[in-house]
């Protein structure tokens, strides 16, 4: 097997066309990356490089050529943005599974309070406060404008909800050694936030809170 001894500054030095070529397509990337290189101008580099006698140089401009080609076709293909599986669960809009408590709601008003649950053992202006049993009471706050604001309902005994009812069985929480529990969620979209609180122990107490978020002004 006869080994090519051609001094490497020779091999550099040959085919003075090609070298031009392929600087000219070197400086020029950002313009062949744009697809303005004529399709004439292409197929007679091209056929240069099929008439070199050097191997190694017209190799080169080739790789270099035809990557820079591959480059403005991938650069002129509009790419199409997908969601990732977090994105997609980002984007969905959180809706609570608590919505209402005998029929009252964030931004009751309060004359429908009354109408609805009757007479209160406290009925001020900040509000009412109803004991419907031993094991079931609730404290309704109102705003300004006179509408429900807060509903803080507190449970004992086996009639009280389960986490899962007030939050779904999706939503996971962390229990305390103790087994109490807390978990607050805010839903933007509905304009109150929930919370669900039980204490530890063999007769636990729960809380369930419905309160409606507070606008902050901007400047």
């Amino acid at each position: 097997m006869k080994v090519n001894e051609k001094p490497i500054a020779s091999i550099a030095g040959s085919s003075e066309k090609i070298k031009t070529r392929a600087a000219k397509i070197l400086t020029n990337g950002f313009w062949i990356i744009g697809l303005h290189l004529k399709t004439s101008e292409m197929d007679e580099i091209i056929e240069d490089l099929r008439k070199t006698t050097n191997l190694l140089t017209a190799s080169l401009v080739t790789i270099l050529f035809f990557g820079l080609t591959a480059f403005s076709q991938n650069a002129g293909t509009p790419k199409v943005m997908t969601k990732s599986p977090v994105a997609k669960t980002m984007s969905v809009v959180l809706q609570p599974t608590m919505i209402e408590y005998k029929s009252i709601k964030i931004g009751t008003p309060a004359d429908e309070v009354r109408d609805k649950l009757g007479d209160a053992e406290i009925d001020d202006k900040d509000g009412f406060y109803y004991r419907f049993s031993d094991e079931e009471f609730v404290q309704i706050r109102l705003d300004k404008d006179n509408k429900v604001r807060v509903i803080s309902v507190t449970f004992s005994g086996e009639n009280a909800p389960k986490f899962t009812d007030v939050f779904g069985a999706e939503t996971n929480v962390e229990e305390n050694p103790d087994g109490s529990i807390y978990k607050l969620i805010r839903y933007p979209k509905a304009g109150y936030w929930v919370a669900y609180s039980r204490t530890g122990g063999e007769r636990p107490t729960v809380t369930v809170t419905m309160q409606k978020l507070r606008i902050i002004k901007q400047g």
